[in-house]
């Protein structure tokens, strides 16, 4: 990550080298993705029938500061506000939430009079009184809104936790038929880029959203907390015009941690072992917990928003309600009973018979968190599920796992391609060229040389290695084999000479030979593809770069590829679009792909696509547009 030497203001924090220190103040939050909730309560309080409004949703969801909006709106319509303190403390002094807003005339002795001097002490002036947390309230303050409300004297804008439950009368003031029930669900991803883009004042790197996007699953508390910790820690840097975070750091802070152990605090004992294993080891389905406890422990958690419950297909999946709460929880595991949870997991899997294509990943995952190892032939099968699933950081953890001897070509290739993809190519070239020491036929030395030339050339920029690499295959076939021509076509493309890589390419032609190497032809029509477009060709580049990617997403090969995710393909599409100037079609199949790399965790592709996508918005005329995809190009090459 690039060092900077400036001071940067953040609402608060101060921004110095890599490090963000604490100055006054905190993160200033705007309210954000609420227009919905905004217009519902601006109804409601146009309509003189309606007299009570309740914000409900879990704990974080911004509910009380969404109360806060409403009551302010309607101080400025005129109405004389005030707020009742319901506290589980307050909960135990009847009328203690509230008797600070009444007036002294109230006699309490006798209830009827006390209610006729409140109405008549408050009539000709509009009046609001929020409660938040209204599942706190005390009976009596509750009973006496819910006769105010009825005599319309006041109205009442309430939170309350989704799950959450009080008194009777409570439960009738928030379901009474004048009282309108509002749910506050999470922000959306878009809602999280535009919050912390407020908070932050500076644009954050499309990456850095998904994955705060993920951690705080859009809650705005967790994704406040969150974010002031990476900035705490040093995670979150800017980078001169974009926000960039550090992956290999924890997030959450101690604030946060604090409030999700509270929440747990309350839990069954009996349904320990199911949150620690659901931490430990993923969404489970409901059968599989019965183990663990009976099926109303399952069926607690769920109603108190601990979990949730989702159907995959035909089977159901339990999962914790937020991966916040697995990180709080797998803290709290000693390392002994983190160990025996793992390997009895792993266990009970090899026991029914591991008939689900999930259960050897399963396995060796848990093993290798438990003892660092696992069984060689299981890492390497579990290796091969993740590597044609794209999760290319299981790939890694589970062949750098496998002890050398047990090693072959392929788990070489699969983890010098997940290196690669993952931006780490010194990682790639290293273990690429252990590949091609150990290649015992000529067609593993022409697949591991076209590897090595890829990321020698799109990784690390050095053609001369490249070249260097591609002549040592030589002496072992046909030196006009025509894999190593396309190999020196490719060198010549990344040289910036396309008029003789495409002649090459012309002669290799649709060789019969390249059927055998996958991704030789994938690269072989790629390059084509780019080249034809530099030379100013672009509509026949647009219709090869279509039927590549057709190609690629109707072939079912367990060869290894350098570019295996569909949508890396689609880069020399977008070029192609550019260049016959079909500026938005080349944006939106862009915009598209790269959504797709984000989700995927893929920088490598991503990085070419971004510069293709800035190149073609600034085209568009759009140099605001430009700008921002060009200033994620240089984030992410900084970062990786």
């Amino acid at each position: 990550m690039t060092k900077l030497c400036h001071v940067y203001p953040v609402r608060g924090y101060r921004v110095g080298g890599s490090t963000v220190h604490k100055t006054t103040g905190d993160l200033g939050w705007p309210l954000i993705g609420r227009q919905a909730e905004t217009a519902v309560f601006d109804e409601w309080l146009a309509d003189p029938d309606r007299h009570g409004i309740v914000l409900c949703g879990p704990q974080g969801v911004g509910k009380s500061r969404l109360a806060e909006e409403f009551v302010q709106r309607a101080t400025k319509a005129g109405f004389l506000a005030g707020r009742a303190v319901a506290t589980a403390a307050a909960a135990a002094v009847p009328l203690g939430a509230i008797a600070h807003l009444l007036p002294d005339s109230a006699n309490f002795a006798d209830p009827a009079d006390a209610l006729t001097a409140i109405v008549d002490a408050w009539r000709g002036r509009r009046r609001i009184v929020l409660v938040d947390d209204l599942h706190l309230l005390d009976l009596t303050s509750a009973m006496l809104l819910r006769r105010l409300t009825d005599a319309r004297a006041v109205r009442v804008v309430a939170t309350m936790r989704t799950g959450g439950t009080g008194p009777l009368t409570v439960d009738k003031l928030a379901g009474h038929d004048i009282v309108t029930r509002l749910d506050v669900h999470p922000l959306g991803e878009d809602g999280v880029e535009e919050l912390l883009r407020g908070a932050l004042a500076q644009p954050v790197a499309t990456r850095a959203v998904r994955l705060l996007f993920r951690a705080s699953e859009g809650n705005p508390l967790y994704l406040r907390e969150i974010t002031a910790g990476a900035l705490g820690s040093g995670a979150l840097v800017f980078t001169g015009e974009l926000w960039q975070l550090d992956e290999s750091r924890p997030l959450g802070t101690p604030l946060l941690a604090d409030l999700i152990e509270r929440r747990l605090h309350a839990v069954d004992p009996a349904a320990r072992p199911v949150l620690d294993v659901l931490a430990l080891c993923g969404p489970q389905s409901p059968t599989d917990l019965l183990d663990l406890a009976p099926a109303h422990v399952t069926a607690d958690l769920a109603v108190a928003g601990l979990v949730r419950v989702l159907r995959n297909g035909q089977r159901g999946l339990v999962m914790l309600a937020h991966p916040m709460y697995g990180e709080v929880i797998r803290d709290r595991i000693p390392q002994l009973l983190r160990v025996e949870i793992l390997l009895s997991q792993a266990e009970r899997l090899r026991g029914r018979g591991s008939k689900r294509r999930q259960d050897a990943l399963n396995i060796a995952t848990w093993e290798l968190a438990a003892t660092g190892t696992s069984d060689p032939e299981l890492l390497r099968k579990a290796a091969d599920l993740a590597f044609h699933a794209n999760d290319n950081c299981h790939v890694t953890a589970l062949l750098t796992a496998l002890p050398p001897r047990h090693h072959t070509t392929t788990t070489r290739l699969q983890l010098g391609q997940a290196h690669y993809l993952l931006g780490r190519w010194p990682a790639a070239e290293s273990v690429l060229a252990e590949a091609a020491a150990a290649a015992g036929s000529d067609t593993e030395r022409l697949v591991v040389s076209t590897f090595r030339v890829t990321n020698l050339l799109w990784g690390n920029a050095d053609t001369e290695a490249a070249r260097t690499v591609n002549d040592a295959v030589r002496g072992h076939v046909h030196p006009a084999h025509p894999v190593v021509r396309l190999n020196e076509a490719m060198a010549l493309l990344v040289s910036r000479r396309p008029a003789p890589a495409l002649a090459l390419l012309d002669e290799v032609g649709a060789d019969p030979e390249l059927s055998a190497y996958q991704g030789a032809w994938l690269r072989h029509t790629t390059f084509r593809a780019s080249a034809l477009a530099l030379l100013g060709r672009a509509t026949e580049a647009v219709d090869l770069a279509r039927k590549i990617h057709a190609k690629y997403l109707g072939t079912n090969s367990d060869a290894p590829d350098l570019s295996s995710h569909p949508s890396t393909h689609l880069a020399g599409l977008v070029h192609a679009l550019t260049e016959t100037g079909r500026l938005t079609e080349a944006v939106r199949v862009g915009r598209t792909a790269f959504d797709d790399l984000v989700a995927a965790g893929l920088p490598t592709p991503r990085l070419w696509l971004v510069v293709l996508l800035g190149r073609a918005e600034w085209l568009a005329g759009h140099p605001r547009s430009a700008r921002r995809w060009f200033t994620e190009a240089v984030s992410l090459g900084q970062y990786v």
